[in-house]
């Protein structure tokens, strides 16, 4: 159900950030400089990224347990001087997911059509958002037996201009679908009434261990919310196909949607993220493992030379090379080297130059 789902946002302590805090050990109050990083990923198991452009797309029979299509891009703009780092983020996040049926409804609508025998059991669900956040940070030096590591703490800002919260649940059978809609959406509202405010708390730590080791532990998005958020709700039954009598015994056709649409103010939940790291080192590389929860569980295994990374990252199968070049970082990952067969892409690119003398 829409208001049953926390809203997801675009990721604060990206796997690059996460890396370089495990590696790089205690964290001396930096000279002031500017970072400006732009990030987009996306992820299905539906069917390939290319086939996105493809009309009509070739047949494929779905066999997984549940679909998805998730993406992501952000914008972010970053100042940091001593231990303190401000950050302007603007960005957005789609996501989607259904049952083997509703994935493979939306297949078939996309190749040779919608089968006429083929019973299409239908429960979709949709996640979006786009927002603008302003994130102070403070590092906090921490003594321990083994060396000194660092408490962060991060408050935000939220400026929310975009949300989509819905679900369709029904069935599918001799080209009739009948089901439930419930969508609470800030579409069709005007722009100044559209937008939400809410607030949120990150804590990062990470500690040295013994012999060059680090492990830290990140969690976005505590206590958080967005509050006041103006949308539109909308409760329908879905009819298509679907001919039903009226009050005086003739036959019509339903309309593909009948229900109520009413203007409201919902306070929003957010889905909080976490990830634990641990860096092992051996001589002038390593071996950092990160562990991240946020819809679902996710691990990465990488492996680091200086500015140098290679990446493996389940259950996508996402194989990523980071470098860097001078004022520029890269980050490009995919999960196969054919690009008619990627179902997982990421890429980012980062600029870091000093402030000042």
């Amino acid at each position: 159900m829409a208001h049953a789902q926390s809203l997801l946002l675009p990721p604060l302590y990206t796997e690059t950030h996460i890396v370089e805090a495990l590696t790089q050990g205690r964290q001396e109050a930096s000279p002031a400089r500017l970072t400006v990083q732009y990030q987009i990923a996306a992820s299905t198991n539906v069917m390939p990224l290319e086939w996105g452009s493809r009309k009509p797309l070739p047949e494929i029979q779905f066999t997984e347990a549940h679909a998805y299509y998730h993406t992501v891009w952000q914008v972010r703009v970053s100042i940091t001087s001593g231990r303190y780092r401000l950050s302007y983020l603007r960005g957005a996040v789609q996501n989607y997911t259904g049952s083997p049926g509703a994935a493979q409804l939306y297949l078939d609508s996309q190749s040779t059509g919608i089968r006429y025998f083929r019973e299409y059991v239908v429960d979709a669900n949709m996640n979006n958002s786009e927002v603008t956040s302003w994130t102070l940070e403070q590092s906090i030096p921490l003594r321990t037996r083994q060396g000194e590591g660092n408490l962060v703490l991060g408050f935000s800002l939220l400026d929310t201009h975009r949300v989509q919260q819905g679900n369709l649940r029904g069935d599918m059978l001799f080209w009739q679908l009948q089901g439930d809609l419930r969508l609470d959406t800030t579409r069709g509202l005007p722009a100044e009434r559209a937008r939400g405010w809410g607030m949120a708390v990150h804590v990062a730590v990470f500690a040295p261990l013994s012999r060059g080791a680090c492990v830290g532990l990140w969690a976005e998005n505590l206590l958080s919310a967005v509050w006041r958020q103006r949308v539109q709700q909308i409760r329908a039954r879905v009819l298509t196909n679907t001919v039903i009598p009226d009050a005086d015994g003739f036959l019509r056709a339903a309309p593909l949607l009948s229900g109520t649409v009413q203007e409201a103010e919902r306070r929003l939940s957010i889905q909080p993220r976490y990830t634990l790291g641990a860096f092992l080192p051996r001589g002038a590389s390593g071996l950092a493992v990160l562990i991240h929860k946020d819809t679902d569980w996710k691990y990465q295994v990488v492996y680091v030379r200086g500015s140098f990374r290679l990446a493996w990252s389940l259950p996508q199968g996402i194989y990523a090379c980071e470098w860097r070049t001078g004022q520029w970082q890269w980050l490009i990952g995919a999960s196969h080297l054919q690009i008619d067969r990627v179902n997982h892409a990421l890429l980012t690119v980062r600029w870091t130059s000093p402030l000042g003398e």
